[in-house]
């Protein structure tokens, strides 16, 4: 709840009662005998730019590694900045950002709360559906105002009825979000995350909701370089431009978070070595790489396991022309390499 020109004695203040107790709603009487008003160092950045007119640049998002999804995102933000451009029915305040474990999904949102275009306010995994109204209600009298819901999909995918109300709430203050407006929008982004884009109401995604979606994908090559040079790993400069290209080539269905990894691990081998050997030029080297690489594997691979199909020879029907050929490729090599009983074959059995 926000308080504009407030001023029980002194100069007048304006500001935004985040909790009382320490609870995000309740009452509460401020008088002379209050001791304890604690106003945090983003309310105050968050005033600041409001009363000088300076508001941070929302369209500036610069993340490593996803240029398609981030063209589309920093379009969809700019509308926050020069004004909404679309046709009423697709006018919406919300971002979907998705894609598998690991693509970099909370990342994104982080990088757009610390632009510090607005106040933040979460809507949390164990919310309950009457408190959403609130938090949106004080979004809106707090402009500018995020809204962050990363994990989606554990909020509104699970059948039952708090999920069900959760979803229906949260659609409906979208809509109270675009509804009336005909020039322009409230300063209020809505962006949210999901792995499971399936997994998400199809109610949620319709026109003036979650109209914006951004997918993360597995990087291919060129991201993944992109991305292991963005994290300046401590090779030598005069190998690292070769060493990065190796390594993206090899790095196939690595995810960001994967490449990460892979470098913090490379980074303790390497600390280890330097401790040892006590050296002097403290670098990555290649056989650090090369052992970090046996140890840290990509994320989309860890619940695969390949096993052989349990189907005997005869149950497979038809195909007699096949099976006879597929038996003679087999069967005759052996036949002819294998020596006489008691003698010797100058032919080796692979």
């Amino acid at each position: 709840m926000a308080f504009k020109d407030i001023s029980p004695w002194g100069l007048k203040r304006t500001f935004v009662v985040d909790s009382v107790d320490t609870r995000p709603t309740g009452q509460a009487k401020f008088d002379k005998k209050t001791s304890s008003v604690k106003i945090s160092t983003q309310t105050d950045q968050w005033f600041s730019s409001q009363v000088n007119g300076e508001r941070p640049r929302l369209d500036s998002v610069n993340i490593a590694g996803i240029d398609q999804a981030l063209e589309k995102l920093n379009d969809f933000l700019g509308d926050f900045h020069y004004g909404f451009q679309t046709s009423d029915g697709e006018r919406s305040c919300a971002a979907l950002v998705h894609g598998s474990a690991g693509t970099g999904k909370t990342h994104v949102l982080n990088k757009v709360i610390s632009t510090g275009w607005g106040k933040v306010h979460r809507i949390e995994r164990d919310i309950k559906p009457a408190a959403i109204s609130i938090i949106f209600k004080n979004a809106k009298l707090a402009q500018p105002s995020i809204i962050v819901l990363d994990d989606l999909e554990e909020l509104v995918s699970n059948e039952d009825s708090t999920s069900r109300s959760i979803a229906k709430a949260i659609g409906e203050e979208l809509d109270n979000l675009v509804q009336g407006c005909t020039t322009s929008l409230p300063s209020v982004l809505v962006i949210a995350a999901t792995t499971d884009f399936g997994k998400i109401p199809r109610s949620l995604k319709k026109s003036g909701r979650f109209t914006t979606d951004i997918l993360l994908s597995i990087p291919d090559a060129a991201a993944r370089k992109s991305i292991l040079r963005s994290k300046s790993p401590k090779i030598n400069p005069d190998i690292i431009d070769e060493a990065i290209e190796k390594l993206g080539d090899r790095t196939h269905a690595y995810t960001p978070e994967d490449l990460t990894a892979l470098l913090n691990r490379t980074i303790r081998i390497a600390e280890k070595r330097w401790r040892v050997t006590e050296a002097k030029n403290i670098f990555l080297e290649q056989d650090d790489i090369e052992q970090a690489l046996l140890l840290v594997r990509p994320t989309a691979m860890h619940d695969i396991t390949l096993q052989p199909p349990k189907v005997k020879w005869d149950e497979i029907g038809g195909q007699e022309n096949v099976k006879e050929a597929l038996r003679e490729a087999v069967e005759t090599p052996m036949t002819v390499n294998l020596p006489p009983e008691g003698g010797h074959s100058h032919t080796d059995i692979l």
